[in-house]
């Protein structure tokens, strides 16, 4: 039982942690979240050109952008699942929790420099977020199956 209670609290303490991080990109200047998304753009860059593979730079920075959001929020759904899985709450508040989250992400954009809420972002986080809780239940069937 303690080892329950131990493991939930983990879970819980990564999905504040990764909400936390979520929202503070969002607190990061245009100019900073640019530089940011332009460093990881120019790494896959090197490592696709080595490859022969030639992208547009605005093309890729775009996708590496659409996944990062796509990411943090699917892995933040993952998470929930899990702590609010041993607490024997409703699947249905981990998608209300990621809806709420992307919300205020998106609203805390509004108050930083050169930013702005994007309708677009919303969606692509809260798909993130509908895939990470449709895997987080693939998981949990595959893990009763065995």
């Amino acid at each position: 039982m303690r080892m329950m209670k131990n493991r939930s609290k983990t879970w819980l303490i990564l999905a504040i942690f990764m909400t936390l991080i979520i929202w503070m990109n969002s607190m990061f200047s245009a100019e900073i979240s640019s530089n940011q998304s332009g460093f990881v753009t120019n790494i896959v860059n090197t490592l696709l050109t080595f490859f022969k593979i030639n992208i547009s730079l605005d093309y890729l920075s775009n996708f590496i952008r659409t996944f990062a959001h796509f990411t943090e929020f699917f892995l933040l759904a993952i998470l929930w699942g899990y702590y609010l899985r041993e607490k024997k709450i409703s699947i249905v508040w981990i998608f209300v929790i990621i809806f709420m989250t992307a919300l205020f992400d998106e609203s805390i954009q509004l108050f930083s420099d050169g930013r702005a809420f994007q309708v677009f972002d919303l969606m692509i986080d809260n798909l993130g977020g509908l895939f990470g809780i449709i895997f987080h239940l693939g998981l949990i069937k595959i893990k009763k199956n065995n």
